[in-house]
């Protein structure tokens, strides 16, 4: 990757997410200015989109660093959050996760390459994997303000920000819709996983393994204590964080390990 493009995204990411501060601090009521947060997000994802080429080394081989899986699980995480926000009023999620976007292309180091040759069907499942990440880290996102909403309510102190945010309800709403969305993406991941990979259980991959099923059990769980016991709000939230970590360190924290230690 060229360093002015690594410069020019994190720009636009993080314009993207002032914007998107000042418009829910202010309560903008103006359809032109989230016109323009929404064409400053999508200039952010032109670029962004640009900047992958290098993965595709030929046609049956990818380059699969820690960069540019993060890379890439950013990428789908910007897509899948802009045409929410387009289409409904999710973009108090992109105050925390463009600015991490954003971050990943200056503060992220180039890693050694990870080239991995590819069929059809473990291609699928990558990209499987990488778009169920994606959405578990929406989970996250919305966790983390449902806690900060409730926190912030019960201590009889809303900000500007928590006062523009959905109701309490809704937001708790949505956070078991992303969670059922990412818990039926992780079991495909898995399950392709178990399919297509002949190595999952040796010694360098089972600990990624290991985690994944663990937090996989963490989000069914969680969905099990909704229906029968109806868990909601900050204890929904603390589980969905505490499953998000674990799954984080299931794709990142072994990659990690293997490209500094192994590879």
């Amino acid at each position: 990757m060229f360093e002015p493009i690594n410069y020019i995204i994190s720009f636009l990411y993080i314009i993207t997410s002032i914007l998107i501060w000042k418009y829910l601090s202010y309560s903008f009521d103006s359809k032109k200015f989230k016109l323009l947060i929404m064409f400053m997000w999508s200039a952010a994802l032109l670029v962004h989109i640009y900047s992958i080429y290098p993965i595709f080394i030929d046609p049956f081989i990818i380059n699969l660093s820690l960069l540019y899986a993060l890379i890439i699980v950013s990428l789908f995480i910007s897509i899948i959050l802009f045409f929410l926000s387009f289409k409904g009023n999710f973009e108090y999620m992109g105050m925390v996760v463009l600015p991490i976007i954003g971050l990943i292309f200056i503060l992220m180091p180039e890693t050694s390459l990870m080239n991995i040759k590819i069929n059809n069907l473990l291609f699928s499942h990558v990209v499987i994997s990488l778009i169920s990440y994606s959405i578990i880290c929406l989970c996250a996102t919305q966790a983390f303000f449902l806690k900060l909403q409730e926190g912030r309510l019960q201590r009889n102190n809303p900000s500007t920000i928590v006062s523009s945010l959905p109701p309490l309800e809704t937001m708790d709403i949505l956070l078991f819709k992303f969670l059922v969305f990412g818990v039926i993406s992780l079991s495909i991941s898995l399950l392709s996983g178990f399919l297509f990979l002949e190595n999952i259980f040796s010694k360098l991959m089972i600990e990624k393994t290991s985690l994944s099923l663990l937090a996989w059990i963490i989000f069914v769980y969680l969905l099990f204590g909704r229906l029968q016991y109806g868990w909601r709000g900050e204890k929904a939230a603390n589980i969905t964080l505490v499953g998000f970590a674990i799954l984080f360190l299931a794709y990142f924290g072994t990659r990690t390990f293997l490209e500094v230690f192994i590879i």
